[in-house]
């Protein structure tokens, strides 16, 4: 006997914390294969907020990821909006009901129902007129640590992506 897990309107996993930590643990869950994308993403993410001395980069990663989790709980939704996006996108029949079908849908992420972040998460990237920049994170008014490099070599000093 099979059992469906989540059934149709249960998620499969519940919505995890808006953190990087909890989305790939989350995304390991439901959706194994795109731990790569989800590495390369928050590393990217990581070199824009350095270069750009902005958290946004990294704010944009949680929504990304945090969208696609809570799309991707509910498998029979989920499997739904990819074929109706690939109706949109093929082009080969009138979009028109597709497009209003995705307009109807549920917005799977709602921040009021989702685990708050916790603001102990927080960084700072400071930058000194000498090229070097320092990445400041606290987990909490007692605990923090700083880490400093040299702006143009932060590249090499990352992780690469593996293949």
């Amino acid at each position: 006997m099979s059992v469906q897990l989540g059934g149709s309107h249960e998620p499969l996993i519940p919505m995890p914390e808006l953190t990087p930590d909890a989305l790939r643990a989350a995304v390991a869950r439901i959706a194994p294969s795109r731990i790569p994308a989800l590495t390369q993403h928050l590393f990217e993410a990581t070199t824009n907020a350095q270069q750009t001395q902005s958290l946004a980069p990294l704010r944009a990663f949680v929504h990304s990821w945090a969208v696609f989790v809570a799309t991707q709980r509910y498998p029979e939704r989920a499997a739904r909006l990819r074929e109706l996006e690939r109706i949109v996108d093929a082009g080969e029949q009138d979009p028109t009901e597709a497009i209003a079908e995705i307009r109807r849908t549920p917005r799977p992420l709602s921040l009021s129902s989702a685990p708050k972040v916790r603001p102990v998460t927080m960084c700072r990237i400071r930058a000194s007129g000498s090229g070097r920049s320092a990445i400041s994170c606290a987990k909490n008014a007692a605990a923090s640590a700083s880490v400093s490099s040299n702006t143009a070599s932060t590249r090499s000093s990352l992780p690469t992506k593996r293949s």
